[in-house]
């Protein structure tokens, strides 16, 4: 199973619609790691847009 098994990562914008429908076309599994609130630059704002709304 190791060897058949894709594996793609992307990085954009959580609020970005058109390309997280993009990103998840043809996809049988997505993993977002957009929860991950201590990164140096995002502030309290974002992630409450990207949590909240």
């Amino acid at each position: 199973l190791q060897n058949k098994t894709k594996l793609t990562v992307l990085e954009g914008d959580i609020l970005d619609e058109p390309f997280l429908k993009r990103a998840c076309q043809d996809m049988s599994v997505i993993i977002h790691t957009a929860s991950i609130i201590y990164v140096i630059g995002v502030t309290h704002r974002v992630h409450h847009e990207c949590q909240c709304e």
